[in-house]
């Protein structure tokens, strides 16, 4: 019997990778040993205070970790063969299996843990440009941790901060678990975007900018996993062009040109009072609100969208020869079936928008189509994801098509889109319908140089499998 007690430190800890890079450092760490048998496999620890402790995790351009330290590929790994012991015989010629004893688990307990000025810091070659992610300041007290999970809650609250292009984002969490349920609460504030943006590159020309500020609850008990978001914004959302379009737009004097260099943005999103069920796929949504959002919709002479020009071009994964089974080799395994999940099932409390403004710049046509929103608002309520039941709606914006005065546009009634269905009163007036001849101009045998139209009355619209259905009582002129 071995027992250990008493106190042990260690300064200038120096950890490398494989490759002799700076892996992890630590400048002190002192652990004070309670009572620690290592004969069985007992380890029992009074503190265990880490300062200063910094991790450089990092990916090359193959995708390969640092944090992998078993052997490469490439390395030989030399092999003995060693015979298998013989089992005992009976005097009647049965074997007799001696019984395996299953390893015994290590046990552990520390029933105070603390970090002090920890670092993080993560660069990935395999993005380009260069991803780079890092944490500082980090700050970790937990209390109460076993391993294995015992029914004995643990506790813990953590803090950091992100930089981010000369500001730091601030990061917190704090939770409590047990052996079958665990509770974390995490906030975000101030993240800027743009430590995403060598990954969104991989998808997107455009870059990303807006700041997240968000609370989220995760709570796990048995075999269900829950999600609540009490509170998500996103701040100052754009989405910025390359450094060439930006150089084309400002050679350009077109209005074609800076239409299709014109790239959607919001003032401010907040999501609120979010419930999901992750693993029964249902939740709902207390409240969507999206302030001051602007998009324009381009496509240009040739058909192309503007969302078309975003895109970054694939490039095709080369293709693998396939193998061939031989008589020698072991058959081949079946495809696993993925059993399709069920959809989603989200209630939507209440989704506003206000002060929206978008643009219709459609060249498509011998004459383009030229529409502008602005000062539009909508609240829907008591929505569902699927879009299976009625919704009340109201609307309301101005439009505009060249030099003319705004129109007005209303709209007070219920929504569906599966099918599409729609049920109200409209107030429209001076609408400019000359901004959309274009897509019927060529069922008509007459050029409409501009039309303003205007209605009041009830509308209801209905897409059916015999096509839509269309029902209109008021006054129109």
């Amino acid at each position: 019997k071995v027992t250990l007690k008493g106190t042990v430190k260690v300064s200038g800890l120096a950890v490398s990778d494989a490759a002799g890079k700076p892996l992890l450092g630590v400048e002190t760490l002192v652990a004070e040993l309670a009572d620690v048998r290592p004969l069985e496999q007992v380890v029992h620890l009074a503190s265990l205070e880490i300062t200063a402790p910094t991790l450089r995790a990092a990916r090359n351009r193959a995708g390969h970790l640092n944090l992998d330290f078993g052997k490469s590929k490439s390395e030989p790994v030399a092999t003995k063969n060693i015979a298998s012991p013989s089992a005992s015989t009976r005097a009647s010629g049965q074997k007799l299996s001696k019984p395996v004893t299953p390893a015994k688990p290590w046990n552990l307990a520390l029933d105070r843990l603390t970090v002090h000025r920890g670092g993080l810091s993560w660069t990935d070659d395999s993005v380009q440009p260069q991803g780079q992610v890092a944490l500082a300041q980090l700050e970790l007290q937990a209390s109460a941790l076993h391993w294995p999970l015992t029914a004995a809650p643990y506790t813990f609250e953590a803090s950091a901060e992100m930089p981010v292009r000369g500001k730091s984002a601030r990061l917190s969490a704090k939770g409590e678990g047990a052996e079958s349920s665990t509770a974390v609460h995490a906030s975000i504030g101030d993240l800027d975007l743009g430590v995403a943006a060598p990954y969104v590159a991989q998808f997107l020309l455009p870059g990303v900018a807006g700041v997240l500020d968000a609370e989220l609850d995760l709570r796990a008990q048995g075999e269900v996993l829950q999600l609540a978001v009490p509170r998500l914004a996103v701040r100052d959302f754009a989405l910025k062009g390359p450094k060439e379009w930006t150089v084309a737009v400002a050679a350009a004097a077109t209005n074609a040109e800076r239409a299709a260099n014109e790239m959607p943005g919001f003032k401010l999103l907040e999501v609120s009072d979010v419930q999901l069920d992750l693993v029964a796929r249902t939740g709902s949504v207390g409240k969507v609100a999206l302030r001051a959002p602007s998009a324009t919709v381009h496509r240009d002479a040739q058909g192309q969208w503007m969302f078309q020009r975003w895109l970054r071009t694939a490039t095709p994964a080369a293709q693998q020869p396939a193998t061939q089974s031989t008589g020698d080799d072991a058959p081949l395994k079946a495809e696993a079936v993925t059993k399709p999940q069920a959809p989603w099932q989200v209630a939507l409390g209440e989704l506003a928008i206000a002060d929206g403004a978008l643009k219709l710049d459609d060249r498509s046509f011998a004459r383009a189509a030229r529409l502008e929103v602005s000062a539009l608002h909508l609240q829907l309520k008591g929505a569902t994801l699927d879009g299976t039941k009625p919704a009340p709606l109201t609307l309301s914006a101005r439009l505009k098509s060249g030099r003319a005065e705004p129109g007005k546009l209303s709209y007070r009634g219920t929504v569906m889109w599966a099918p599409v269905a729609l049920q109200g009163s409209v107030d429209a007036t001076d609408l400019p319908v000359h901004g959309v001849t274009p897509y019927f101009a060529d069922q008509l045998n007459i050029a409409i140089l501009r039309a303003d139209a205007s209605y009041k009355g009830q509308v209801r619209y209905a897409a059916g499998a015999d096509g839509a259905q269309v029902q209109l009582q008021g006054d129109a002129s």
